[in-house]
């Protein structure tokens, strides 16, 4: 993933923390992360593995693709500053949408190639 779609992901992975109401260390324990490597991903500093990804999603209840999925707004809702705080994307330049797209297709892509591995995996089984 590109270092701009993790930035991305980072303010969703904090939008959805904030929806459930939930501490940081809250979500560290349930992804088997430190508070601190949470802290860095949350913040973007860290990239986001297919292992955590699949955890985030079991965490908050959504599919990999409403989380891997883009938009030009993310909403923050819950916030301690600010109830129901909505915060425009930087993410609007039309070519940079486009690069986001197209990362999203590779690992939409890859993670439907690793379904099928896995079902022809357990099919020998």
């Amino acid at each position: 993933m590109s270092a701009t779609y993790d930035l991305y992901l980072s303010k969703k992975l904090y939008a959805k923390r904030l929806e459930h109401q939930m501490k940081q260390q809250d979500v560290a324990d349930s992804l088997g992360l430190s508070q601190q490597a949470y802290s860095n991903l949350e913040r973007g500093e860290t990239s986001f593995s297919d292992e955590v990804i699949e955890k985030i999603c079991h965490t908050f209840g959504i599919s990999i693709e409403e989380f891997m999925s883009f938009g030009n707004q993310v909403t923050i809702t819950n916030s301690p500053q600010s109830n129901n705080y909505n915060t425009n994307s930087p993410y609007n330049d039309i070519a940079l949408l486009q690069e986001l797209k197209l990362q999203y297709t590779k690992q939409q892509d890859l993670y439907e190639k690793l379904l099928a591995e896995k079902d022809a995996r357990l099919a020998q089984y």
